[in-house]
């Protein structure tokens, strides 16, 4: 069973959801002492409202993991330039949407190398000059814990080691401060910014004091976020 964007700013199924269990959520990479920086979710960056956070990294060579059991159920393989620059070599990126049938999901962006086993399952993603994605059909099951990319960030016209991650719960809009009017408040982000939820408390408290008290990236990120309280 999919959940899919039903172009109004809600979520539908194509069958009944099962009720959530309790999931046992695990960071997406192994090793936090990696992090030099955590994007918050919920927060503008560039402009635009992210409901997404995400990872800067020591290095650009990083397991990153599955944080539950699910199903791969959209991705895109795109190729991404220098900002202003068309004539700097073109990076393929790789984003990936990971569902728990009852409503959970995930989404990592600026994955630079998936694993054997994923890059096998996505064989058939072509790659495009812009971020729009694809539904699999049928979806790809993951474990928790499953190894999806190798790689990470930009090596060829930047150094940049780092990757984004958001987590959602699309059953229902989520808390935030930008209620007011959903879509206009989240600008591009609409359809999944009013769904992300504070991911820092899904891996258990001694965690989450780490996430929480790690540096961030720029005085823009310090801000604060909309969900993470």
């Amino acid at each position: 069973m999919v959940w899919m964007n039903d172009g109004k700013g809600g979520w539908m199924t194509n069958g009944k959801p099962p009720p959530c269990p309790t999931i046992d959520w695990r960071l997406p990479i192994d090793d936090l002492g990696l992090v030099t920086a955590v994007m918050d979710p919920g927060q503008v960056r560039g402009g635009n409202y992210k409901g997404h956070g995400g990872f800067h990294m020591t290095t650009s060579d990083v397991v990153v993991r599955s944080p539950l059991d699910g199903y791969i159920v959209g991705a895109a393989a795109y190729l991404e330039r220098q900002m202003n620059n068309p004539n700097s070599p073109a990076e393929i990126q790789y984003i990936m949407d990971i569902q728990h049938p009852c409503g959970f999901m995930v989404r990592f962006d600026h994955l630079k190398e998936l694993s054997p086993e994923i890059a096998k399952a996505l064989a058939s993603l072509k790659v495009r000059e812009d971020t729009q994605g694809a539904m699999l059909n049928p979806p790809v099951p993951v474990t928790r814990g499953q190894v999806i990319a190798t790689k990470i960030g930009h090596l060829e016209y930047s150094i940049n080691r780092s990757f984004d991650f958001g987590a959602y719960d699309v059953r229902a809009v989520q808390p935030n401060r930008r209620t007011r009017d959903q879509l206009l408040a989240f600008g591009p982000d609409g359809q999944l910014g009013m769904y992300a939820i504070c991911w820092f408390d899904l891996f258990g408290s001694a965690n989450a004091s780490v996430l929480r008290n790690l540096p961030r990236p720029s005085t823009e990120a310090a801000q604060g976020s909309d969900i993470c309280r």
